[in-house]
């Protein structure tokens, strides 16, 4: 069984809302919140650690061919740019092209080892 196979959407994958960024700003923040954490959970399920921008709408993680619905590039950036702001992304490249992701923030890396230590 392959990791893929291993990795279930959670059920606002299947909600044709999702894939919109929503204009009222309690709801945007519960929604920003839910992308924010599929993407981690994403990436850390298939070991992947590099975003590119220019490639990320056709991924399956911001495209459901289901409900015949993406992302649109705006939304993808608000997305990546929460990510930065929780500590869960670092740009690689002054264009914001690619980019880490970080399953952890620094912060939380940081706790685990001093716990460890």
């Amino acid at each position: 069984m392959s990791t893929q196979d291993k990795f279930e959407m959670p059920w606002q994958y299947s909600f044709p809302p999702f894939f919109t960024l929503q204009p009222n700003l309690d709801t945007r923040k519960l929604q920003l919140d839910a992308w924010c954490a599929l993407v981690l959970s994403y990436f850390r399920t298939h070991r992947l650690c590099v975003i590119d921008v220019n490639e990320s709408q056709s991924s399956p993680l911001f495209s459901n061919t289901t409900l015949n619905r993406k992302l649109s590039p705006e939304t993808i950036s608000v997305i990546l740019d929460e990510l930065r702001k929780t500590g869960n992304l670092e740009w690689i490249d002054k264009n914001k092209r690619r980019a880490w992701v970080l399953w952890k923030s620094v912060d939380e890396w940081a706790k685990v080892l001093y716990r460890w230590v």
